[in-house]
């Protein structure tokens, strides 16, 4: 699962926007957002889209919608209301505290997204490498429209593309 940073108060419609705009960008990339609600670990270890006992037992194989909203991952619909636990912090900071407080736990943490002030003003989430390679002095991110948010993590964390690619595709915005 990819984590979904907010650094912006949103509302959960906001929340609902983005990730049904984003699973329907590329309806062929699973589904792995998980936006990040509370920096406590254990929020992140259960994968939700897997079914109990008693639903494998009826032939489910997937859960493609949660129960009322899916947090782990996270899908629409989206009604959960919750104070980003990230809130004005700096891409770096994100990029810390998920690799250090948020490890062990079902999320990939190297790459996440992160809405922003900006991002609700042009639809486009920040998406980021964590790592930072030791001989660059900043982290790799890149401005993707929500559309194309859930399909670029996935390739770029199986590595069919990176984030330079991306950014060749997404020129800054003036």
């Amino acid at each position: 699962m990819f984590p979904v940073v907010c650094t912006a108060a949103v509302d959960p419609k906001f929340i609902d926007d983005f990730l049904r705009t984003s699973y329907e960008g590329y309806p062929e990339a699973s589904q792995g957002l998980c936006i990040i609600t509370s920096r406590d670990r254990a929020a992140y270890q259960h994968d939700e889209s897997k079914p109990s006992k008693e639903e494998i037992a009826r032939g489910m194989r997937v859960k493609t919608q949660g129960g009322g909203p899916m947090k782990t991952p996270s899908r629409p619909p989206w009604k959960v209301d919750f104070s980003p636990p990230f809130l004005s912090k700096s891409p770096e900071e994100v990029a810390k505290v998920l690799r250090y407080e948020l490890d062990n736990t079902l999320l990939g943490l190297d790459y996440c997204a992160i809405i922003d002030d900006k991002s609700l003003q042009d639809r486009r989430a920040l998406v980021m490498h964590t790592v930072k390679p030791e001989d660059e002095h900043e982290y790799k991110m890149v401005r993707v429209p929500f559309e194309e948010v859930n399909a670029v993590l996935v390739c770029c964390s199986i590595g069919e593309t990176d984030l330079d690619d991306v950014s060749d595709a997404h020129p800054p915005l003036a």
